[in-house]
């Protein structure tokens, strides 16, 4: 193990025998956690870390309840403590690294006894990074956070440094299965203690990635590894993606980001307790006697500003804006959807808006949408959109018009945040915005027009199922700014991504009644949570009790079960979706062969080469099969098409290979089997004949 500088070493008298120098201000962790002297530990890490540790490390943990009790008291006890937690935007994510934060002081709120309880009493809380300013974050803390995860197979330091290193864009290593060389099973905590001085390292948000190129050589060059080894295990699976069935899930050490705790005075003078135990700098005790010494000396003068100020203050809070006034009858509207019994329980944006000027709005609610965007959503970039301030002044949350997408909020209206781009180009428009209105004078008839909302340019529609994935990962983290992270519709919507992951590698074998909608099928689930969220809250306005969110695991089922799902969508809408997706109400993807044409393959004479065809359209391209094997000729000669094979033969008996290009002879670029655009082997010739032969056959007959 690497030396450590002992408590106390570098103190004693200055050099000639002076009086030694005033110990440096310390009022950041940064400046405290880079002095070893301050470690509690003393570097003695390794009991702690194994006590804390599962699996191999430690074949008898402690239960996380007990390890929840100590790590309590140990704060209490004036100890430090240091835990690292891996904060994902959404649990299950596979695309989503996620980024690992440091917590200090996890400690619970016991009540003083002889003193009145409050609402924090038995609650735990964290301080998450660094002070700056004096100021800190203080989160809550869940004890299930010391829970044990999923187990996974996790690749050595040196496995997953080959790894990374093959793929500067990689963020994740893995999944690894029990064949493969160089792996471990392992199971970890989702809270991990690190070492003193490594927690440095963590003032500032790590990915999984950097731990193991850039740590893990620093703890290895420090001759840690040995004693580190619980906390190399965690590290190494925070890196790791898991498969769950062959889907990845990305890592099981991701959770959600802890929840900001709204403070009062009583859990302000808790938590500023312990910080100003460890920054004694921020100690305010002698500037508390000095400030009292004046105040004496000048006691008549200071009770006369007192009063001034006292005056002011009332002035100022009868004139100030509150949730009521600002709203109105609307007020009890926003209760309703926001489920909460008054106004103190709603979130800090409506306590927010009251109390600046309308040319601020924008900008306060961009605070607050970034604020749950790192919450929920922390590699994303979120802007709040011009055109939608008038909704939430307005409350306007539902459109009475379901032929029109420009009224109320919704998934459409937020606008992509899947490309840079899209990200960039908004936000330009936000600040030109912010701009036109800073100065306070009425904006211009043309600057109005430019920021009302707008079909072409406001109301996005997604582009693929990671577009889809998108708006409604942006729909979430808005409505978790303004109703909170444990709104019924924030909850509903992660159980609905997460099975929506689970579910892409199906969506190409999904039964729709008009084949030429599969290239809209992600705008269509996407409306079809619109549609779920528009009704949910106009039942909501009206009731006075709350109510549920709609089950929309539902739509999986209706997929499952064959039903009709896919909603309709406006008319001026689905004619610009399918100019921007190439679909259509009939496509050349499988069109009968004529052999009358001297068997020219079916869908050869493309769109833009027909009567009703718009050259300006992107078109799907059909390409035909120009080394056909002749044992698909009798399958061919039958006049069926491959899409009306496939839709019998149900998404529980897929082709091996593509039967479009196979058997009848061709099919376009846009097919989910395109990678089968090419001579089969031998064993796919086989199986696709033995599936030519269960289904290649006429209703009805043999």
């Amino acid at each position: 193990m690497a030396a450590h500088v002992p408590v106390g070493a570098g103190g004693g008298a200055a050099p000639g025998g002076g009086i030694p120098p005033p110990p440096a201000a310390i009022t950041t962790y940064a400046e405290f956690l880079a002095d070893n002297a301050n470690d509690p530990l003393h570097g003695h890490f390794a009991a702690a870390l194994l006590h804390t540790a599962v699996g191999p490390h430690n074949p008898a943990p402690p239960a996380p309840m007990a390890l929840r009790d100590g790590v309590y008291n140990q704060v209490h006890q004036g100890q430090l403590n240091l835990f690292l937690l891996h904060i994902v935007g959404v649990p299950g994510d596979p695309d989503d690294p996620g980024v690992i934060r440091l917590h200090s002081n996890v400690a619970r709120f016991d009540q003083v006894l002889g003193a009145p309880p409050t609402q924090w009493d038995g609650e735990a809380f964290a301080t998450s990074g660094d002070v700056i300013e004096g100021q800190h974050l203080t989160v809550h803390w869940d004890a299930g956070y010391f829970n044990q995860t999923t187990q996974v197979r996790r690749p050595s330091a040196a496995a997953a440094a080959v790894e990374f290193a093959g793929d500067p864009a990689r963020h994740l290593a893995g999944p690894y299965g029990a064949a493969d060389a160089d792996s471990e099973p392992r199971r970890v905590r989702h809270a991990q203690l690190v070492p003193f001085q490594y927690a440095r390292y963590f003032l500032t948000d790590r990915t999984p990635r950097w731990c193991v190129e850039t740590l893990l050589p620093i703890i290895d060059a420090a001759g840690d590894t040995v004693p580190c080894a619980p906390f190399i295990d965690w590290l190494l699976c925070t890196a790791t993606q898991h498969s769950v069935g062959g889907v990845n899930t990305g890592p099981v050490t991701g959770i959600e980001a802890p929840q900001p705790a709204h403070q009062d005075a009583a859990l302000v003078r808790h938590r500023r307790r312990f910080i100003t135990r460890d920054l004694r700098s921020l100690n305010p005790a002698a500037a508390a006697a000095g400030a009292q010494l004046i105040a004496q000396s000048v006691n008549s003068l200071a009770a006369a500003q007192n009063a001034q100020r006292a005056a002011d203050e009332a002035r100022r809070l009868s004139q100030r804006k509150t949730v009521d006034t600002m709203f109105g009858h609307s007020t009890q509207k926003l209760l309703r959807i926001g489920q909460v019994p008054n106004t103190a329980a709603l979130q800090p944006i409506w306590r927010d808006l009251p109390s600046v000027p309308k040319n601020q709005h924008r900008l306060t609610l961009q605070h607050r949408l970034t604020e749950a965007g790192q919450m929920l959503a922390p590699f994303r970039t979120f802007v709040f959109p011009a055109h939608l301030v008038p909704a939430i002044i307005n409350l306007e949350f539902s459109n009475p018009d379901p032929t029109d997408l420009t009224g109320g909020y919704h998934p459409f209206l937020l606008g992509s945040t899947l490309t840079s781009t899209a990200a960039r180009e908004a936000t330009q428009l936000a600040r030109e915005f912010d701009m036109m209105v800073a100065g306070g004078t009425a904006p211009s008839h043309a600057d109005t027009m430019k920021f009302m909302v707008s079909d072409e340019r406001d109301v996005t529609f997604a582009m693929g199922h990671g577009g889809s994935k998108a708006l409604l990962v942006n729909f979430r983290v808005h409505l978790c700014m303004l109703w909170g992270p444990v709104f019924t519709w924030v909850e509903g919507l992660l159980a609905f991504l997460n099975q929506y992951d689970a579910r892409l590698h199906l969506m190409d074998f999904i039964l729709l009644h008009d084949e030429s909608n599969r290239p809209l099928l992600p705008v269509m689930i996407v409306r079809w949570v619109q549609l779920k969220w528009e009704a949910w809250v106009i039942a909501q306005e009206h009731s006075p009790t709350p109510l549920p969110c709609p089950n929309l695991l539902e739509l999986f089922h209706k997929i499952d079960a064959g039903e009709f799902w896919v909603p309709a969508l406006p008319p001026k809408y689905l004619t610009r979706v399918q100019r921007m997706m190439g679909a259509g109400p009939s496509t050349d993807a499988d069109r009968p062969r004529d052999n009358r044409r001297g068997g020219e393959p079916e869908g050869s004479q493309s769109r833009d080469r027909s009567s009703g065809g718009d050259a300006d359209q992107p078109q799907q391209q059909y390409v035909g099969n120009q080394n056909p094997d002749p044992r698909f000729e009798p399958y061919r000669s039958r006049g069926l098409t491959s899409r009306e094979v496939r839709a019998r033969a149900g998404a529980s008996n897929p082709a091996p290979i593509c039967p479009g290009w196979h058997v009848r002879g061709g099919c376009n670029t846009r097919c989910g089997m395109a990678d089968t655009h090419r001579v089969a082997t031998e064993e796919e010739n086989v199986a696709l004949v033995a599936w030519c032969d269960r289904h290649w056959v006429a209703p009805g007959g043999g």
